[in-house]
């Protein structure tokens, strides 16, 4: 977190799912997401053809079937409320969780690299980051454009050449056109735009501007780019496909970095600690400064525990997907200066975090109350055990497929043996088992093993007859 810097998206075929990791310029994960490669299940900023189920005139709101689950939640803001069982275009702000409908608005937003295609809006906006003779460039080139579908420019039009932005304005517009246009035609409920797993994650992170995206394999690299070619011209030319003897996500030391993301605990650089608790109601975070000694020395060692924490602090919650109410409990600070301080960090390290947030003082008893909105589901609730804190088994069997991957790249065998929890084999269903043959060779049998403890499995290369 923190100010933005240069980033690189990796992507990878990982059998069970596709998934993607995002590094900074330093190669530390700051997100991660995955996709089952048959998922089609709404996600946060997807666009969908919902229908009115009940009216709430008392919360006004509507309750709206969109598929699948409970009915989403769509705030109505004063406004007209449409009858029940009217179809409408809404966009799915936050997902189904804990027993609560998915969050929903009718205010639809696609995102450009420089601007945000906002039909309901009433007219263009630009942002008011961008000053000067730039403004006044920018505001004529609005003038020119038509006036319907609106858009917002954002700050990072500034420096874009006019063609640039006239191009992508009317490939969005015409993008809003084709939704229209399917909505006409299709039953609700039901997704507006169907697009396939490692597409959709490629979508979800093009806004961060990676500099570069790495696949694990040529042929995904070329289905991204003509992919790009269409929905981000801009993104193609910064795909290519990882060259180098280790996997691609062991080449950047992507899975310890998940495992650490999944641990309560966090080493700090200074020795101190950050333990995170999340509970049905908040998230609780403690911070341990692990100092010693007395005086000034003493100050500056917890200030510089207190800088590392906020700034790791602020990753954490990004890339773990935190939202609600979150509690930080900081050593005692003396100096009212020295508690302004930590606050100035938490914000500065959260600055580039897109989520609306909202941090409060420390107060009287050491304690920063911040909040943040929800989005996708957190990463302990789609990778732990609910009832454990053993990886899932889910999680269980991504990590088998991958050594199986790795194992069969080291040894001379022919056959190989999975023993495993019998959950973690339901995981593997037949498909995933083929494509695991097809990419390394082998042949497979697999044994459901009660007896396996959770988050293990072993895996045996031995010879025995050759997949044909």
């Amino acid at each position: 977190m923190g100010t933005a810097g240069q980033t690189r998206l990796l992507i990878e075929d990982a059998l069970l799912d596709y998934r993607a990791a995002l590094l900074d310029d330093s190669g530390r994960l700051i997100a991660f997401d995955s996709l089952h490669r048959t998922d089609t299940a709404p996600r946060p900023g997807d666009i969908l053809l919902g229908r009115i189920g009940k009216i709430a005139r008392h919360l006004d709101a509507a309750f709206v079937d969109i598929g699948g689950g409970r009915d989403g939640f769509l705030p109505l803001g004063g406004g007209k409320p449409p009858g029940e069982g009217a179809r409408l275009i809404v966009q799915l702000q936050g997902a189904e969780r804990r027993g609560k409908g998915a969050r929903l608005s009718n205010a639809v937003t696609l995102k450009g690299r420089s601007m945000l295609l906002q039909p309901t809006r009433g007219t263009h906006g630009l942002s008011k980051k961008i000053k000067g003779g730039e403004r006044l460039r920018l505001e004529a080139l609005l003038a020119r454009l038509p006036e319907k579908p609106p858009v917002l420019l954002r700050s990072s039009a500034g420096g874009c050449t006019d063609e640039e932005l006239e191009t992508e304005y009317h490939r969005l517009a015409a993008r809003w056109q084709d939704l229209q246009q399917q909505a006409g035609r299709q039953k609700a409920p039901g997704m507006l735009e169907n697009i396939a797993a490692p597409e959709r994650l490629l979508n979800s992170f093009s806004a961060r501007e990676p500099a570069e995206i790495l696949t694990d394999g040529g042929a995904l690299a070329a289905r991204l780019r003509q992919w790009c070619r269409r929905h981000a011209p801009h993104l193609s030319g910064r795909i290519r496909a990882h060259q180098g003897p280790q996997p691609l996500f062991d080449a950047w030391d992507v899975d310890h970095q998940l495992d650490e993301a999944l641990s309560p605990v966090i080493d700090l650089p200074s020795g101190g600690t950050v333990t995170i608790e999340a509970t049905q109601a908040l998230t609780a975070i403690d911070i341990d400064s692990g100092s010693s000694g007395s005086g000034r020395r003493q100050r500056e060692t917890l200030l510089q525990t207190l800088r590392e924490a906020m700034t790791e602090i602020a990753r954490q919650i990004v890339l773990r997907e935190i939202g609600g109410i979150i509690v930080i409990d900081c050593p005692h600070l003396q100096a009212r200066a020295d508690r302004g301080a930590v606050i100035r960090w938490l914000k500065d390290a959260f600055a580039s975090d897109a989520a609306p947030h909202r941090i409060l003082p420390m107060n009287d008893f050491d304690l920063i109350a911040m909040t943040r909105r929800h989005g996708g589901t957190p990463l302990h609730e789609r990778y732990l055990a609910p009832a454990a804190p053993e990886p899932s088994a889910r999680l269980t069997a991504i990590r088998l497929l991958r050594a199986a991957c790795a194992g069969a790249r080291r040894h001379g065998g022919s056959l190989l043996r999975i023993t495993c929890p019998p959950a973690v084999a339901a995981c593997l269903e037949d498909g995933i088992l083929d494509s695991l043959r097809e990419r390394t060779g082998y042949a497979i049998e697999i044994r459901p093993d009660a007896g396996c403890a959770p988050g293990h499995y072993d895996l045996s290369f031995t010879n025995g007859p050759r997949k044909e």
